[in-house]
């Protein structure tokens, strides 16, 4: 089992410097690339409720989130992830200090949830081989179970009090 939340304050700093006026586009884009959000858009690109959408879609969502039009977003996947994201935007510190909690998870609670997300991932996967991910999400989802990756989005994670409170 691998676990992985390094992006998570890659994302944060990014947003940081966001609300400062920044210019974080490239970074963005670069952050995009990591295995775990490739994940996140290829669960989105292949959800049978057809709300994929692209990384540059993505990257102008991102940009211009705090002026964005609903109507004009195709995608439910970020179309009801606007406010969650504003939210993120508006309380970055909390956020910080929710990943120092994360940091902290042990192995008991991370095998419990492990345990839950194997209902959702192919029979023939070994837990071994599961990826485990906790992000900054960029779609609509608290957490999906996805080939051999299992995904819990931070902000979502922290409002789901079972959840948080057995990994948190």
């Amino acid at each position: 089992m691998k676990i992985n939340k390094s992006t998570v304050l890659i994302m944060l700093d990014i947003i940081d410097r966001f609300n400062n006026g920044e210019n974080v586009r490239r970074d963005l884009s670069d952050l995009l690339d990591h295995e775990d959000y490739q994940v996140q858009f290829e669960f989105f690109q292949n959800h049978k409720a057809n709300i994929g959408f692209t990384k540059k879609e993505y990257i102008d969502f991102f940009m211009n989130i705090r002026n964005i039009d609903h109507k004009s977003i195709s995608s439910k996947a970020l179309k009801y992830r606007i406010d969650d994201m504003i939210n993120i935007m508006d309380n970055v510190e909390y956020y910080r200090a929710v990943y120092k909690k994360l940091e902290k998870v042990n192995s008991i609670a991370i095998m419990e949830a492990l345990n839950k997300s194997k209902y959702g991932l192919p029979d023939d996967v070994d837990l071994r081989d599961v990826k485990l991910i906790f992000a900054i999400g960029i779609g609509v989802t608290g957490g999906f179970s996805y080939k051999n990756y299992t995904y819990y989005d931070l902000k979502v994670t922290v409002e789901n009090k079972t959840l948080s409170d057995k990994l948190l």
